[in-house]
C-alpha cells in the first residue's frame, strides 16, 4: 500500500508511517520499523505519540533495543505532551494517548527479568506527569503477584487506579474481575475477602449481605483474555478452601451462599497468611538483588 501510495504521487503522513511501524510489530521487525522512522524524519515530519509506541512494541523480546528506543521515545515526549496539553491548561487526562508508550517498555522489562528497571520506568511516568492507566496495573501487579504478594497490594493501594466494582441485586452481590489481569484480579478479591472476613470476626455473621456473594469472571460469551481468568481464580479460591462453585448457568461466574463464606471464614485463623504468605519470597528478593 505504501509503493502504490508513492507511486499515485500521495505523499503519507506521519499518521501513515505510524500505522506502517505499527505492522511490523507482529513479527518483530524493527529494523523496518526504524528504516520507516528514518525516512519519515527525511520528508521533514514529526513522529507522534503512536510512532514512538510502535516502535517500542517491534522490539519484544529484545529488551536492550527497546530500552534504546524507550530512551529516544522520552526525549521526544515533552514537546508531544506540550501539545497535547495545550488547550488543556497543562492537564494531562486518563484518556492520555502517552500511557501505552510507558506500558509497552515496562511489560518488557519484566519480561526479561528487569524489575528494577520496570519500576523505574513506572516512576518516570510519574515524574513526566503521566498517570498511570488500568492497564499500567495490570502489567505490573501480574508480574508483582507471582513474585511477592504483599508488595503487589501494596503496589495496587499506591496505584489508586482500582475502585472494586459490584454486581448487585437483591439475592447477589458479585465483585466483577472480567477486566483485570491475574495479579490484579488476585489482589481485589483478596482485598474483597479480608473486608468479608473483617465482619465475620467482628459480628460473626456476614448479615446484611445478600443470600448470595459472587465473583465475575467473565461473561456467557468468551472475550479475549477472559478465559484465563475463568481457569486461575476458580484455582485461586479452591486453594484458599473458599465456598465458591463456578456458576452452572454461566462459566463466568463463581457463587457461594452467604452462610457458607461466613462458616469458612469463621474457620481461617489467620486470613493474611493464607492469601499472602508468611513472608516475602526469596525468588523476589533475588530478582531486586541483581
Amino acid at each position: 500500500i505504501h509503493t502504490d501510495m508513492m507511486g499515485a504521487g500521495i505523499k503519507p503522513t506521519t499518521w501513515t508511517y505510524s500505522a506502517l511501524m505499527q505492522a511490523c510489530a507482529p513479527e518483530g521487525r524493527w529494523d523496518k520499523a526504524q528504516e520507516l522512522l528514518f525516512e519519515m524524519e527525511s520528508k521533514g515530519l514529526q513522529p507522534n505519540e503512536f510512532t514512538l509506541n510502535a516502535l517500542i512494541l517491534t522490539s519484544y523480546g529484545d529488551w536492550e533495543r527497546a530500552k534504546g528506543f524507550y530512551e529516544w521515545a522520552r526525549s521526544r515526549l515533552p514537546r508531544l505532551i506540550a501539545e497535547h496539553t495545550a488547550d488543556k491548561n497543562g492537564v494531562i487526562g486518563l484518556d492520555n494517548p502517552f500511557t501505552p508508550i510507558y506500558n509497552a517498555f515496562i511489560d518488557q522489562c519484566y519480561i526479561a527479568g528487569h524489575e528494577d528497571e520496570a519500576q523505574q520506568v513506572f516512576q518516570d511516568m510519574i515524574d513526566d506527569g503521566i498517570r498511570p492507566s488500568q492497564t499500567t496495573g495490570n502489567i505490573m501487579l501480574s508480574h508483582i503477584w507471582e513474585s511477592d504478594r504483599h508488595r503487589a497490594v501494596e503496589f495496587h493501594q499506591q496505584l489508586g487506579v482500582y475502585k472494586p466494582v459490584f454486581f448487585k441485586s437483591k439475592h447477589l452481590k458479585a465483585i466483577d474481575l472480567h477486566s483485570m489481569s491475574q495479579g490484579s484480579a488476585a489482589v481485589s478479591l483478596s482485598l474483597w475477602i479480608l473486608e468479608l472476613h473483617e465482619q465475620v470476626k467482628a459480628t460473626g455473621d456476614l448479615q446484611g449481605m445478600p443470600e448470595l456473594l459472587g465473583v465475575i469472571t467473565g461473561h456467557r460469551n468468551r472475550r479475549p483474555g477472559e478465559p484465563v481468568l475463568k481457569s486461575f481464580v476458580p484455582e485461586f479460591l479452591e486453594g484458599l478452601g473458599a465456598p465458591f462453585a463456578v456458576d452452572s448457568g454461566n462459566e463466568g461466574q463463581l457463587l457461594a451462599s452467604r452462610k457458607d463464606v461466613a462458616t469458612w471464614l469463621r474457620g481461617v485463623e489467620n486470613i493474611r497468611e493464607t492469601l499472602f504468605g508468611t513472608a516475602k519470597p526469596e525468588r523476589g528478593r533475588e530478582q531486586n538483588e541483581k
